[in-house]
Parts: structure tokens; sequence; C-alpha cells
């Protein structure tokens, strides 16, 4: 089950562990850049935060990816989005099944039925005559946006996970404090744990492509970004 968790305290919880109680080496604003990394490799790697957007559905049926989006869950379309109850949800289609159906061009259809995850956009298979504005909802999953006070934000993280991402944000904590072999020892730590946190959040057992993930942030002190 996943809790509301303040930032602030998942930070406390990793200073203390590194003896650093009082932030005294590690200044906040750093905790800030830690705990941005951490939640973004933590959200980047796992299905742990889901969203739900609206998109408008032009004529040649190219949706924008989310900018925050990691992956697709389910897409859904309405002819009327006004409409309480009207959108339907479309099934999806990979990149083989998508070039079969378009091997001619895109089907003329005001009644789309499929779409295809492709990376940078959500590719609907229908070409209209016209845009449906807002015709799209979008469920995904992908990343929080960046914390700028710890004591203001917080984190919907599986109860089991609040470990993970401590230790997560001791690997930049370590490495920013110049302590390469504990940040080392924690980061080997944490990977080994991989199957471990996939198994308890049941992510898929079985899925023809990969995550479309975001860009990478840049990471100053080196490690996973």
């Amino acid at each position: 089950m996943a809790n509301l968790i303040l930032a602030d305290w998942l930070v406390n919880a990793a200073a203390l562990q590194m003896g650093d109680p009082t932030r005294g080496r590690i200044k906040t604003p750093d905790w800030v850049y830690h705990y941005n990394m951490a939640m973004h490799d933590i959200c980047t790697l796992y299905d742990v935060l889901q969203f739900e957007a609206s998109a408008d559905l032009p004529t040649d049926g190219l949706a924008s990816y989310p900018e925050e989006g990691t992956r697709i869950s389910e897409v859904s379309f309405s002819e009327s989005p006004s409409e309480v109850g009207s959108f339907r949800v479309l099934r999806e289609k990979f990149e083989d099944e998508y070039r079969n159906l378009t091997l001619h061009g895109l089907p003329d259809t005001t009644s789309p039925e499929f779409y295809f995850a492709d990376i940078g956009y959500i590719r609907i298979i229908a070409r209209r005559a016209v845009d449906v504005v807002g015709g799209l909802r979008i469920k995904f999953f992908g990343v929080p946006d960046e914390a700028t006070d710890l004591t203001t934000t917080y984190i919907p993280l599986p109860n089991f996970m609040r470990n993970y991402a401590i230790e997560r944000m001791l690997v930049y904590a370590y490495r920013s404090d110049q302590r390469h072999a504990e940040a080392n020892e924690t980061e080997n730590r944490w990977n080994q744990r991989e199957g471990w946190v996939r198994e308890k959040l049941g992510d898929r057992s079985v899925d023809r492509r990969d995550a479309v993930r975001p860009k990478g942030s840049v990471n100053k002190y080196g490690g996973m970004a």
C-alpha cells in the first residue's frame, strides 16, 4: 500500500544513517538534489507513480507523449469529451502490428480502435478530418515534479520502498561527501534488490516493449541517471 511520505522525513532518515543528523556536512540544498535524483531513478526504473492527463487528438493521429511519462498504461478516446462516460479504452498495438495496420497509410475513421506507444508520440491509428480537442485521456506511469522544499513535498511510496528510497539518496550523499567506498557498497546493495522490488510491485512479467523513459538527468556525482 502506498502512503504519502514527507520528503523531509526520508532525508532525515538518510542523514541519520550516514552520521550527519544535523545536516552539518551535507546541507539541505544538496539533500534536495539527492532526493530528486533518487525519486527520478526509482520512478524511471519502476512503475510507482501513476498519472492521468487529457490530450487533443490531431488529424494525423500523433498525440504528444507526456513529458514526465515513463510508460503508457491506458489510452481512451471520446468523440464528445464533454459527455460523461463517453470515453472508451483503445487497444494497444506494438510496432510490427502498427506497421501492418498502416502499410497503406492510416485508416480513415472517426472512431479509432488502436494506438501505438512510440518514442515521443502516442500514435492513434486513425486519420480524421478534424481535430478532437481533449479527445484523449492518457494514464501513464512517470516521474514526479522536482521538489524545491522538502518540508512541503510528499511522495506516495509503497511502505516497503522507504528504505530502498533512503538507500538511493545515500548513494548520492556518500559521493558528494567523497565517501566513494560506502557509495559503491550502498549502490551494489541497492541494485541487488531490484528483483525483490519488482516482485513486490507486481511488475509486468511479460511485455513486448521496454518502458519509454524520459531523458536522464545530469548526475554530477556519477552513477545511474
